[in-house]
């Protein structure tokens, strides 16, 4: 698909598409012999997310982070979006039907439909989840900050080192978790939780161990890569830190 068609379909303007190219947000697939952009399935496909994100209200700055980071969880962030647009969903249809109501004549006196209070309790929820979970840890700030700094190139270098280690560790689910090699995988992946994001203290790291086992996003992320891979990995985590 042609640039121009690409803008007439979203809505999003030629200049716009140019913007999120110079910025690394949004690069065509291609450039034609004459010169245009071309956007296939995997650009088109990052340009729905954009346009989610965009939806939702969040900054390009926050929507390049969450794409190019991968392990980013898209799903957790979509959930609780769609919650919250369900939200303003409803509180908007009763502002609809107070609407249609006085155009029918009907002398009702409503002001309910338009408290946001269930709207602004939701924002909170989730500000006060984050902030519990993630937002008082120096290990979080630290991997922040470094991750503020990565290009695409960059996230691709670590996620093809990540991958190289889930699937080689996938490659041993039949041996013993305390195996040496096995071993020498988790310690790999500890080294790589501290090149990349934060120093990984054994106790940081048998931590991600217990999340690995017990939260079925990681779980679905990891499992990936071989049915029963994260249970695995946390039992060879639990051997490693506490030899």
């Amino acid at each position: 698909m042609y640039i121009q068609e690409v803008a007439k379909q979203s809505g999003v303007s030629v200049r716009t598409l140019h913007y999120y190219d110079e910025i690394g947000l949004l690069k065509p697939d291609k450039i034609s012999p004459s010169g245009y952009r071309v956007y296939q399935h995997n650009s088109l496909k990052r340009l729905q997310k954009i346009l989610f994100y965009r939806e939702l209200d969040f900054p390009l700055s926050k929507i390049k982070q969450l794409l190019d980071n991968p392990w980013t969880d898209e799903n957790r962030q979509m959930e609780q979006q769609l919650e919250l647009l369900k939200l303003k969903h409803k509180r908007l249809q009763g502002i609809i039907r107070l609407l249609e109501d006085q155009l029918k004549g009907e002398d009702r006196v409503s002001i309910k439909e338009f408290n946001m209070d269930e709207i602004r309790d939701h924002e909170e929820k989730y500000r006060v989840e984050a902030e519990e979970k993630y937002g008082s840890s120096d290990a979080y700030k630290e991997s922040k900050k470094r991750a503020a700094q990565y290009g695409p190139d960059d996230w691709q270098k670590i996620q093809q080192e990540s991958d190289a280690i889930y699937q080689a560790l996938a490659d041993q689910r039949q041996a013993d978790p305390a195996d040496a090699k096995v071993q020498s995988l988790i310690q790999d992946w500890q080294d790589l939780i501290s090149r990349y994001f934060y120093v990984c203290t054994d106790e940081i790291l048998a931590g991600l161990g217990e999340i690995y086992r017990s939260d079925d996003r990681f779980r679905k992320n990891i499992d990936k890569y071989g049915e029963g891979l994260s249970d695995f990995m946390a039992d060879a985590i639990t051997h490693y830190t506490n030899k």
